[in-house]
C-alpha cells in the first residue's frame, strides 16, 4: 500500500509540474500572437 501511495504522489507532482509548464508555454505563445502579424501565424 505504501508503494502505491508513493507512486500516486510522483503522479500527482508530474501533472502539477506538467500544468504549470504547459500554462507558462500558453502564455508565451499569447504574447507572441499578441506581437505578430495575422500573416505570419499562418
Amino acid at each position: 500500500m505504501k508503494h502505491f501511495m508513493q507512486i500516486i504522489r510522483e503522479a500527482r507532482e508530474l501533472r502539477l509540474n506538467i500544468e504549470k509548464e504547459m500554462g507558462e508555454t500558453l502564455s508565451k505563445f499569447l504574447s507572441a500572437s499578441s506581437v505578430m502579424n495575422p500573416k505570419m501565424l499562418e
